[in-house]
């Protein structure tokens, strides 16, 4: 199979076939707005491993486009604005809003800086 890339951005509720991307949301570096848990920093390879494995090569494409192009979309942007990914195989990547603030988060996270859900989910 050849590697599977994000070749357009698509509208929500398109009815396409899903990617098999899974549903996290709102979890990623949540410490950092909910002060009261113990300071942990997530980084990408923390992301992937809330996930099942079926669904790392989507994920991993989406984290290459999105770092390749510097894009900064917002969950809002996800939903509302014709920023769905559609992949190379026809599937789409479409997240709730905190899912999509989880994914932006985990991209952009670094030990040195992490990013929680919410820098994403309430743009």
């Amino acid at each position: 199979m050849d590697e599977l890339k994000v070749i357009d951005w698509i509208e929500f509720g398109s009815g396409r076939e899903e990617a098999p991307i899974g549903d996290s949301g709102g979890c990623f570096n949540s410490n950092l707005v909910h002060k009261k848990e113990e300071p942990t920093t997530m980084v990408w390879q923390d992301y992937l491993d809330i996930h099942d494995v079926e669904a790392y090569p989507y994920l991993n494409a989406l984290k290459k486009e999105i770092e390749s192009n510097n894009l900064h979309i917002s969950a809002d942007d996800h939903q509302y604005r014709k920023k769905v990914p559609l992949f190379s195989d026809g599937k789409i990547g479409e997240f709730t809003l905190r899912s999509w603030g989880d994914l932006m988060a985990a991209i952009y996270s670094t030990k040195k800086k992490p990013i929680s859900y919410v820098e994403y989910y309430l743009k």
